[in-house]
Order: C-alpha cells, then sequence, then structure tokens
C-alpha cells in the first residue's frame, strides 16, 4: 500500500531504484520527526503536578425537576448552583439573573415586582412558610425587601393557585420556606461579597440540632452607594452625569427554634424577622437631584404547632405581620406615613379516607389593620376562608 501510495504522489513508475530511495529517505525522515517530537513524553512520569492538577473534587448539584407536580401545576425551583451564585442578595437578585420569570425592577434596591403569566404583582402571592406576604395596604410583595440568604427552600408556581390561597393568586405563586433542622449538628457559616460603587452584602447562619429540638440564627447586612457613571440622554449634547441620591442599605436578622416530643407526635416552631431598610431614591434623567428617600421596618412572628396521628395530620399556625414605612420626598411636602398590622390565624387538617383517596381541608382568618397617612381613617378589613382538597 505504502509503495504505491508513495510512487503515485512523486509520479515514478513502480521498480525504479529511485523510487525505492525516496520511499526509504521520507520514512526516515519522519522517524526522526516523530523521535524528536515524542521522546519528551517518557519524562513526564516524575511531574507528580500533572496528577495534581487533573484531581477535582466531587460536586454535587441537585435540580427539581421541571415537571407537572400531582396536582397538575408546573413548578420551577432554582438548582444548587443558582442558590449558591446568589446566597446573598434579594430574591430580586435570584430571580432576575436565572430567568425564572419577569421582573419589574426599578435599580439596585428599589422597587421590584413580579409579572409571571402577565399577571401583576398583587395576583402573585409571596408565602413565608405558609404565610401570605402581601401588604394589606396595596396588595403588593417588594422582592427587594426578602433577602435570600432567609429562604432555604423557593419555589415558584406557574400558574393559578386561587382555589388554595384565595382568589388574587391567579397568576402564579412564590414560596419560600425554612426547613427544619433536627440531627443536623452545629453549622456556622459566612457569605459575603463585594462589588463595584461600594456594593457589600454579608449574611451568617448559626444553627445548632439535635432529635429533639433545634436553633438557626441569621444576620445579614446589604448596602450600596450606587453611584455609577452614565451618558445622560436627557440633556444636550448627551453630557456624562453620576446618579446621585440612590444609596441603599438593609440590615435585619431572623431566629427560628423547633423542638418535638419523644415519639414525633407534636412539634412546635417559632420564627420572628426583623428587618429595616432605608434606600434613598434617585432622581430621572430630566429632573434636578431631588432628596427623596425611604425607610421600611418591619417584625414578623409565627408559631406553628404539628400533630400527627396515626394517618391524619394537622397543623395550626398563629402569626403577627407589622410593617411601617415612612417617605420622605422634600422638605416643603409632609412625610407620608404608613403602618399595618395583621393578624392571621389559620388550621390544615389532612385525613385519608381510603387507600386511594386523601382529603386536605383547612380554614384561614386574617384580620387587617391599615393606617395611612393623615388624610385617610384608620382602615379594619376582617376576612376569613375556607378551602377543601381531594387527591
Amino acid at each position: 500500500f505504502h509503495y504505491f501510495f508513495s510512487c503515485n504522489l512523486c509520479s515514478i513508475n513502480p521498480g525504479d531504484d529511485y523510487c525505492f530511495m525516496n520511499i526509504r529517505k521520507k520514512k526516515k525522515n519522519l522517524f526522526v520527526f516523530l523521535f524528536a517530537f515524542l521522546s519528551p513524553a517518557l519524562f513526564l512520569y516524575g511531574q507528580d503536578s500533572i496528577v495534581k492538577i487533573l484531581h477535582f473534587d466531587l460536586v454535587s448539584i441537585s435540580s427539581f425537576r421541571n415537571s407537572f407536580a400531582n396536582n397538575g401545576l408546573l413548578i420551577e425551583k432554582p438548582d444548587s448552583i443558582q442558590r449558591s451564585r446568589n446566597e446573598v442578595g434579594t430574591l430580586t437578585d435570584l430571580f432576575v439573573q436565572n430567568g425564572l420569570f419577569f421582573i419589574k425592577s426599578y435599580g439596585c434596591g428599589n422597587l421590584a415586582t413580579t409579572s409571571i403569566r402577565g399577571a401583576s404583582a398583587s395576583q402573585t402571592p409571596l408565602l413565608w412558610n405558609g404565610l401570605n406576604l402581601q401588604s394589606p395596604t396595596n396588595g403588593t410583595v417588594d422582592l427587594s425587601l426578602v433577602p435570600a440568604i432567609l429562604c432555604d427552600v423557593i419555589t415558584i408556581q406557574n400558574a393559578g393557585g386561587s382555589a388554595g390561597w384565595g382568589s388574587g393568586a391567579i397568576g402564579g405563586l412564590i414560596q419560600a420556606n425554612n426547613v427544619e433542622l433536627y440531627n443536623e449538628g452545629f453549622k456556622l457559616k459566612y457569605v459575603g461579597t463585594f462589588g463595584s460603587f461600594g456594593e457589600a452584602q454579608n449574611g451568617i447562619k448559626i444553627s445548632s440540632g439535635n432529635s429533639k429540638c433545634y436553633a438557626d440564627v441569621r444576620v445579614y447586612l446589604q448596602q450600596s452607594k450606587n453611584n455609577f457613571t452614565f451618558r445622560n440622554l436627557g440633556i444636550a449634547n448627551f453630557p456624562l452625569d453620576t446618579l446621585e441620591n440612590s444609596t441603599f442599605n438593609q440590615k435585619g436578622a431572623q431566629a427560628q427554634v423547633g423542638w418535638r416530643t419523644k415519639n414525633r407526635r407534636h412539634s412546635f416552631v417559632l420564627r420572628a424577622w426583623y428587618q429595616k431598610t432605608d434606600r434613598e431614591i434617585p432622581p430621572s434623567m430630566l429632573e434636578i437631584n431631588n432628596l427623596a428617600r425611604q425607610q421600611d421596618e418591619f417584625f414578623r412572628s409565627m408559631g406553628s404547632w404539628k400533630i400527627n396521628y396515626s394517618k391524619i395530620s394537622m397543623e395550626l399556625k398563629s402569626a403577627v405581620l407589622t410593617e411601617f414605612m415612612d417617605f420622605y420626598q422634600s422638605v416643603n411636602l409632609p412625610n407620608s406615613l404608613t403602618h399595618a398590622v395583621s393578624f392571621i390565624n389559620s388550621v390544615d387538617c389532612r385525613i385519608p379516607i381510603s387507600k386511594s383517596l386523601i382529603t386536605n381541608f383547612g380554614i384561614v382568618a386574617n384580620s387587617s389593620r391599615a393606617d395611612v397617612t393623615q388624610y385617610v381613617p384608620v382602615t379594619i378589613q376582617n376576612r376569613v376562608s375556607a378551602f377543601t382538597a381531594f387527591e
């Protein structure tokens, strides 16, 4: 094969002495080239660093399959890599960077609301361990006020949940829950990120748990000057401008304590969450720098009691949610003050009727009181809802 192939290349008739000499010469040159190229590989056995460089630790990536759940609804959940990249920051950062759904955001630390399946923010509740965090004054939730470090499990339901969570949940549902840390031992974790324009996000988790009880404390601090430079398209000749009055500062803490009986028929959990946010509201490109700012402060507490007897399970919850907002626009205008408090009590029961049928029913009572500025009288709203489901 090589004989005829070489002869065809050099256009010499087979059998000529010159042809055979040419072939032997080419083979010799090829042998010298291969020896010079491959001979350094004989000495690579002594370089241990190669083995160390190619050694990687095992990495586990956990995810929730985006399929239809048992109730026929599409449910999404950020995987472990997405959560680790956005462990500090707010839910706005988590949802925007992972494209789970559309977020209407007004910049770092400013108002951020949801839009799932074309629905408004008031039609997409945010549940914290089963409690609806929608404000009683405007019916929305500002995602920039919910730090991601406080949530262990986040799920997004891209379909209506009005049958179980009220008539307002027709666009979707966001659930941010905390896990119970029994038998987890002692854990200490710090997470933090630092960036341009004075950005700093820090969080600390401390938890300890055994077979009977556990405790978990989380503290966080987020701040940013947000004074970046941009080309101002609202002024003639498009000069360079610096964003002013845009500082963002948020700090808070969350604690939870849980314990259960020896036979695990009864378990109790107490949770508390305090947060204070101070953010300046920057002007638009067409207006002179203003001094508008907004302070948000709230305290949320809840207690739950779970009862498990044979195949029957029941959960009772009681919560108090308070929020306070102070909006300052200018020296010539009075502050806009908003104070609201909600009392929530619920009972959820799950009973198997037969081997193939389970019923789930409950009742929720919500009483809210809101005091909005000096021009609107104190308003009280009482709402009671009941639900039932069969599986």
